[in-house]
């Protein structure tokens, strides 16, 4: 039987999700144009009804209190506006500025929008989004922003904005952490000097295995283990940390298949002190769930934590949108962490079944030869790209079908937007390891050739794709790596 696909999702939305998906599609391709009213579909209520929500998201309000202390939607402003203040103050095109008025943004929102743009061209904010989903359906990625912000779509661009600012402007993800990766930064850590030393500390959260990706929960969820009691302030800058956090996000994205979306996070408590209390990067990493990778969380489990916890705690859920709030579990033994993980599949570090234990796979000089063939890459890309025109083009014309009489019109628009979206995903795969360096995941036999994703390789898995590493040294351009089930 196929997997279910939740209200909300991608294959799953009711004509308002769909034309709100829409509108902010429109927003996206068509914000610096003169005649983005024209553009638009025709736009839908200001508010959904409860019902319009996702799965994961209460059909009941929260409280007034709630919502004014947590809720993100009530904080947009402040919150966006403040990172906003830090960047370039030159203003986006007149056009630009009287979309933004036409579509009934706040003049606090405007403002802040208008930070950003003047940061992000919009013509070049497609690609970015292009760039930023990898392998996920692009419609999928959009929805992300849509659900976290209860469908409202001027809110739902803001965090876009901001999302992509920070991937591309502030944190570098796709032209500097990824493509570098784990060899680059072990290399930069062995030169003296002050770039060294940001790149050990990345090196050496790796090599102790604070953070790990391992396994997947009774959903087919990739399981992700932070055990906090490694954790010591000092040992990294702040830098370092978010560095590695991000780096462990973006490795942990390429786990998740399709239909899931999520991932697990399992946050051990065990033997934690107060000496590897941080709220620097509890902060990033609530920034991450809520702007820049939005709807990324399944389940968050805080295991063992001990009593001196409880006070943080109150702390940080002030912090926390009410509905991320929602996912979080505390649990004390095996057997809590049953109810989302078989017990097969638990390891024995938190009273499972599994025999397992981290043990970081340290890089290999020649693991990213393949790299260096530029023309190949460029070749890639531009295929990448030009199915990325057509899908932007197929889009307008998804938007604009909403004015369409024929269904069959309709129908067969979206049916090609879907199949380019199929094709996206095997580019972006194709393209992987031209454009990502190898991580441990790929050492360890997990993430395979062409995107397969084996969550428990078996010792011949392993064998041929040392055995394929080897051989790629002698000819990185002619080896293929045939996966074995």
């Amino acid at each position: 039987m196929a997997p279910t696909v939740p209200p909300g999702y991608l294959g799953n939305l009711t004509a308002d999700q769909e034309g709100r998906l829409q509108n902010l599609w429109a927003l996206i391709l068509h914000l610096g144009d003169s005649d983005l009213s024209r553009a638009l579909p025709p736009p839908p209520p200001d508010r959904p009804s409860s019902n319009d929500h996702d799965s994961n998201s209460s059909n009941n309000p929260p409280s007034p209190t709630l919502s004014r202390r947590n809720s993100w939607l009530t904080r947009t402003d402040s919150k966006l506006s403040r990172r906003a203040s830090s960047l370039s103050a030159v203003s986006p095109p007149p056009i630009v500025i009287q979309n933004l008025r036409n579509i009934g943004m706040s003049q606090s929102e405007i403002k802040t929008a208008s930070r950003y743009l003047a940061n992000l061209n919009t013509e070049d904010l497609r690609w970015h989004i292009l760039v930023t989903a990898k392998h996920e359906p692009l419609d999928a990625w959009v929805l992300r922003y849509l659900r976290f912000c209860k469908w409202n779509i001027k809110k739902a661009f803001l965090l876009l904005l901001d999302a992509t600012v920070w991937r591309t402007k502030i944190m570098h993800v796709d032209d500097h952490l990824i493509p570098r990766g784990e060899l680059h930064a072990l290399h930069t850590a062995e030169k003296p000097g002050m770039n060294g030393e940001p790149a050990g500390q990345f090196m050496d959260q790796l090599r102790m295995g604070k953070c790990y990706i391992h396994g997947v929960d009774r959903e087919n969820r990739p399981i992700c283990v932070i055990r906090v009691r490694l954790h010591r302030p000092a040992d990294q800058s702040e830098v370092a940390m978010n560095q590695f956090i991000t780096h462990i996000v973006e490795s942990c994205r390429l786990l998740v298949v399709p239909p899931n979306e999520s991932a697990t996070v399992i946050f051990d408590m065990t033997n934690f002190s107060l000496a590897n209390m941080d709220y620097s990067p509890v902060k990033f990493v609530i920034r991450c769930f809520e702007a820049f990778y939005p709807e990324s969380l399944a389940v968050l489990l805080i295991h063992n934590a001990p009593r001196v916890f409880a006070g943080i705690w109150k702390i940080i859920k002030g912090w926390i949108d009410p509905d991320l709030v929602k996912r979080i579990h505390f649990t004390r033994n095996v057997e809590d962490l049953e109810e989302f993980i078989p017990r097969t599949q638990i390891v024995r570090e938190l009273g499972g079944a599994e025999d397992w234990e981290y043990n970081y796979t340290e890089p290999k000089e020649d693991e990213n030869l393949i790299a260096e063939d530029t023309e190949t890459r460029d070749a890639y890309l531009a295929e990448r790209q030009e199915l990325g025109e057509e899908f932007f083009s197929l889009t307008t014309q998804w938007i604009a079908s909403a004015k369409l009489v024929d269904p069959l019109d309709v129908l067969t628009i979206k049916t090609q937007r879907a199949e380019i979206m199929d094709q996206l995903r095997g580019i972006y795969w194709t393209l992987d390891p031209y454009i990502r360096a190898r991580n441990y995941l790929d050492r360890n036999g997990v993430i395979q050739e062409g995107g397969k994703v084996v969550h428990y390789p078996s010792p011949k898995q392993l064998d041929r794709i040392e055995t394929a590493q080897v051989l790629q040294v002698v000819n990185p351009a002619r080896v293929k790596v045939v996966n074995v089930g």
